[in-house]
């Protein structure tokens, strides 16, 4: 079973620690807070953000767009609730 902090490599779990281990033996400076959690608002802007790109690039505006206007909503959404 897949746990918040394991991450596959190699089709191995491994724990914070072995992943730490295996940053360093690539030279990669991290830090536990790399190993946290990404919010789901997050993620979802990077996806249509991804998929603007893909749409301008396919000379698809109207797709672009749409996928443009996700992501100013989920952001202008974020903003109005994480304010006290």
């Amino acid at each position: 079973m897949c746990r918040s902090s394991s991450i596959l490599h190699a089709g191995v779990f491994l724990n914070a620690g072995e992943v730490f281990a295996l940053l360093r033996s690539g030279s990669v400076n991290a830090s536990v807070s790399d190993l946290a959690p990404t919010p789901v608002r997050e993620v979802l802007c990077r996806c249509c953000r991804n998929l603007v790109n893909h749409y301008t690039a396919a000379s698809e505006p109207e797709r672009a767009r749409l996928f443009a206007e996700f992501v100013a909503e989920f952001e202008s959404t974020h903003e109005r609730h994480a304010q006290p």
